[in-house]
């Protein structure tokens, strides 16, 4: 089988995001069956090695992470795993396994940063861990009994043969036809009021804006589900010509920031912005030291948020505490803020404006 694999596994390999640019492989195997009706495909890992020998783990996710921390969709127990070690990503191409760990992942006896998943490949990771990614099909129940059914237009009747019953039934259009014809004018005025309805909507919306981008008080404002929603508001695009001593200084600048986390001089949204600062300054490169830092940087502020994001949430819809609430929205605020930043962080926005929809009171 031939395996067109990308890079090595010396150190952590950050995901795109958006689809990989992983080559088709060739040989036996499949990345994707196709599937047939009544049936789809299911991609699963197979623990075939190590404490957790014998699980199995359906990938249903865009994005599948697997490690030792608990906040990965595969939890595996082995020790030397690290807490977020690799990641699964759902492609146009087929399943692209994608190493972030500097304990490096195999498969095949070759260290891989990332590959092109086929059905009945073994990965290894850690000391003992074995797994084996399988696509395979299964059954999708049908609800209902099923009828084959013929349709003929005659002289407006509608004859619908249902094999099930051996029954026919012959459904006169006529009388819905006409009753539709003398409401017509009722159907008519309907629309224009609906239409008219519409363009006050829509004149009021334009005359309420703040002119902020969108970011005006009135409108829904969805909650974040989970922490994957957070992803990318963490991910920042610069637009910098390249330049090697500016992208060394933000280097250093976020291997600081993300080293003194636990001090006052420490700042994890710093650390990130930084690190991604200095990305743009080296044309898209970074080394694998600063890839490990960005990847593990960015999960600890993801994680920071969604805790304190949450917990305002259960106060507010659950326990009615809107000041708690708010208290912990700030604490998310404090921690995103940048005063050199030219235009706010489209995730300061929005925390800003969960502040502004709590009810007052206690």
């Amino acid at each position: 089988m031939d395996r067109k694999i990308f890079g090595n596994s010396s150190g952590k390999q950050q995901s795109s995001g958006g689809s990989s640019n992983v080559p088709a492989r060739s040989g036996g195997g499949e990345s994707k069956l196709p599937a047939s009706s009544n049936r789809r495909t299911e991609a699963v890992l197979q623990v075939t090695g190590g404490p957790d020998k014998g699980s199995e783990f359906v990938i249903s996710r865009i994005l599948t992470t697997l490690g030792r921390q608990e906040g990965c969709d595969i939890v595996l127990k082995e020790s030397v795993i690290s807490r977020e070690h690799a990641q699964i990503e759902q492609t146009p191409e087929g399943y692209v396994y994608i190493n972030l760990s500097e304990n490096g992942s195999w498969m095949k006896g070759k260290g891989v940063d990332r590959a092109l998943l086929v059905s009945g490949d073994s990965i290894e990771i850690g000391a003992r861990t074995r797994m084996k990614f399988v696509l395979r099909e299964v059954e999708v129940a049908q609800v209902g009994p099923v009828f084959k059914r013929r349709a003929r237009r005659k002289d407006e009747e509608v004859e619908v043969v249902e094999k099930a019953g051996g029954e026919k039934k012959n459904q006169s259009l006529g009388g819905a036809g006409k009753s539709l014809m003398k409401n017509r004018k009722l159907v008519v005025g309907l629309g224009v009021y609906l239409g008219l309805m519409l363009v006050i909507f829509i004149v009021m919306g334009l005359g309420g804006s703040s002119g902020d981008g969108g970011n005006s008080n009135s409108g829904p404002l969805p909650y974040f589900e989970n922490k994957q929603d957070l992803v990318p508001y963490l991910t920042f695009r610069f637009d910098y010509k390249p330049d090697e001593s500016m992208a060394i200084q933000k280097a250093r600048l976020g291997q600081s920031y993300y080293e003194q986390r636990t001090t006052r001089k420490g700042n994890l949204y710093l650390a990130v912005k930084s690190l991604q600062e200095s990305q743009a300054y080296g044309g898209g490169h970074l080394s694998n030291e600063h890839i490990g830092t960005l990847s593990d940087a960015r999960n600890e502020l993801r994680d920071q948020i969604w805790q304190l994001y949450s917990d305002a949430r259960m106060l507010a819809e659950v326990k009615g505490e809107y000041a708690k609430a708010r208290e912990f929205y700030r604490a998310i605020l404090l921690m995103i803020s940048d005063p050199e930043e030219k235009k706010v962080n489209p995730l300061y926005n929005h925390i800003q404006r969960r502040m502004e929809l709590l009810p007052a009171g206690r």
